[in-house]
């Protein structure tokens, strides 16, 4: 079997897969498996906190031997009768030159009996003109820096904490959330996604959950958001 993400729904079933005698090969893009779960603040996965619970998972993985985990491996090919082509990066993040003989990619041809394509979910974002200044981010990439590398955003002249605009009722663990490290942050979310406003000034007019942002405009530095 061949699984393709280590999020926590590709940890569970290479896990299962595993304890039912199975030969695995999990592969995830990124250096540490995990995925959504390591910017998880205060989330559980069966009863225990979601990082303790992908520590034990990756242990018991680790511990079979029919079991083969490939970090930074990017799978980008799946064609027919479940035959996967992937590349791993093995010597890009080294901060020592490789021993000779070792490559710096390795290009994997699986022919699985079973395919699980556990890639996760995108976030969707909020279209609107010059959404991709510096300083606008997703709200799981914001979730990312509190909670995973406890960066906090520098506050704005117009507002001591970064503001959220949300397009439905979901959180993503950040509305009013300080994360791990004391950020805090405002949230803004607008009921009515077709209401026609007049915004008051460009770049801000997301308040009391019925306007919209109609665009943006940066004097920071680099055109950066202030």
């Amino acid at each position: 079997m061949v699984v393709i993400g280590a999020g926590p729904a590709g940890l569970s079933a290479a896990r299962e897969a595993a304890r039912s005698g199975a030969r695995v090969i999990l592969m995830d893009e990124q250096p540490a498996a995990g995925g959504s779960l390591l910017s998880a603040s205060d989330e559980q996965v069966d009863g225990v906190p979601a990082r303790s619970w992908v520590e034990a998972t990756v242990a018991e993985l680790a511990g079979e031997p029919e079991v083969t985990v490939l970090q930074r491996t990017t799978a980008f090919g799946s064609y027919d009768s479940n035959y996967v082509v992937a590349v791993q990066r093995r010597t890009d993040h080294l901060g020592v030159t490789p021993a000779p003989g070792v490559s710096r990619e390795r290009i994997w041809h699986v022919r699985a009996g079973q395919v699980v394509l556990a890639t996760g979910a995108h976030e969707r974002p909020i279209v609107f003109d010059n959404n991709d200044r510096p300083g606008i981010m997703l709200a799981s990439a914001v979730r990312s820096y509190l909670n995973r590398w406890a960066v906090a955003a520098a506050p704005a002249r117009w507002s001591p904490r970064p503001m959220i605009l949300l397009p439905t009722r979901g959180r993503l663990g950040l509305g009013g959330h300080r994360g791990e490290r004391g950020g805090r942050l405002s949230r803004r979310r607008r009921r009515d996604w077709r209401r026609r406003s007049r915004p008051r000034c460009q770049g801000r007019r997301a308040d009391h959950g019925r306007e919209r942002v109609v665009t943006t405009r940066g004097d920071g530095e680099g055109g950066r958001l202030s």
